[in-house]
């Protein structure tokens, strides 16, 4: 019976041992994903934990809430400053930052609808929940990802994105000045969309260059990279010349008004246009 007990101890010891060391080699669960479902189908895998993290989190009943403490602008954490073990991923090397563009939210703006019988009757937007669509926007070096509200008039029920045109041409000029999302040849050298373009590659695959070395290095002071089982990503490419020059002319609309106004004051830059007939 001695004999007995102590083979089951042994046994019972042996179990518990091998339990705990199933228990070490289990992989940590995966971190909850919280973004609207729009956004996950919009922004790219790579983005979504950190976006997650940043802006997002849960109510006491359990829904999806946005944090209270909104800026425009969001950085991602971007990779440590010390690795112990080769990053598995390179998404924390190439990561970009995030524009949140919320007017009514962040500054409480009334804004009327833009029907003319809303308009005329006094009837506003109001807040309805986030833009189902993440954009993608052209930076000079890179990219960055740019989210927004949806806006619902009380009376018609149209709904507008916070960044639609008629929102920002509403909002006054030191707060429409904050929308980043403006391409214009003064910001950069170069006389033609080509120039441009050429500009925009070179800043582009400097920034991606950089990312890269960043990683490579990072991974150079390890011997066993058996972990590591992702590519770089590659570089997105600029828009093409012709799509630039669009951009630019769509620009110019918006500025149409101001643009009659300084060519028909004499206060204005412009002081005289001269026409010949042929």
């Amino acid at each position: 019976c001695a004999s007995q007990s102590s083979w089951t101890a042994q046994a019972s010891s042996q179990m518990a041992e091998l339990k705990t060391q199933a228990a070490e080699k289990l992989p940590d669960p995966p971190e909850e994903i919280l973004l609207p479902e729009g956004w996950k189908q919009t922004l790219p895998k790579e983005q979504h934990l950190w976006v997650s993290k940043a802006l997002f989190s849960r109510d006491a009943s359990g829904k999806l809430k946005l944090t209270e403490a909104l800026q425009l602008w969001w950085s991602p954490p971007g990779p440590q400053l010390l690795y112990s073990q080769p990053p598995a991923f390179p998404d924390p090397f190439f990561h970009s930052r995030l524009f949140l563009w919320m007017p009514c939210h962040m500054w409480a703006y009334r804004l009327p609808c833009a029907n003319p019988n809303c308009r005329r009757l006094g009837n506003y937007l109001r807040p309805c929940g986030l833009y189902n669509t993440v954009r993608r926007v052209l930076d000079m070096s890179g990219w960055y990802f740019m989210v927004t509200e949806y806006l619902e008039c009380c009376s018609c029920r149209k709904k507008v994105a916070g960044w639609s045109q008629d929102i920002l041409d509403q909002l006054d000029p030191i707060h429409r000045e904050k929308f980043p999302a403006v391409l214009t040849y003064s910001q950069t050298p170069g006389k033609s969309a080509m120039s441009l373009y050429r500009h925009l590659c070179v800043r582009h695959k400097e920034k991606w260059l950089a990312q890269s070395a960043e990683y490579l290095t990072v991974l150079d002071k390890f011997q066993d990279l058996s972990a590591v089982t992702a590519k770089l990503p590659q570089m997105m490419p600029v828009p093409s010349p012709s799509l630039l020059l669009t951009v630019y002319a769509k620009d110019v609309l918006t500025r149409l008004g101001e643009m009659k106004a300084r060519v028909t004051s004499i206060y204005g830059s412009i002081l005289k246009m001269v026409s010949t007939k042929k």
